[in-house]
């Protein structure tokens, strides 16, 4: 969990990633509304070398306290596999005031030893 902060293309809610994950959605609550209808949050995963746009949400104006699935509502979605040592994180884009709170959904992945 963690907060994304207004500013455009600013990452927060910086997760980082201990053990292989598999990230299957994140949620987000409006702290501060957008001020146009294209503000959005982008979710985006870092792994290894690779950076990669998970997903975006067009947030709007919409009100504080707002809350919804960043990427989908769907039950089959295929989940973002992220390696150990890597990060998830959250940034607003096409609008300097909006901000919210993100909570990411992520679990190990099946074929990780957590314990030795």
């Amino acid at each position: 969990r963690g907060a994304v902060g207004a500013g455009t293309a600013t990452p927060g809610a910086i997760l980082p990633i201990p053990v292989n994950m598999d990230v299957w959605n994140a949620h987000y609550r409006v702290t501060a509304a957008g001020t146009g209808a294209t503000a959005a949050l982008r979710l985006v995963t870092v792994s290894g070398t690779t950076t990669t746009t998970v997903g975006t949400g067009t947030v709007g104006t919409s009100a504080i306290n707002t809350v919804a699935p960043l990427l989908s509502t769907a039950v089959n979605i295929t989940p973002a596999f992220v390696a150990a040592g890597g990060r998830v994180y959250c940034e607003t884009i096409n609008d300097a005031t909006l901000a919210a709170d993100i909570l990411f959904e992520v679990v190990p992945d099946p074929d990780t030893a957590l314990f030795s």
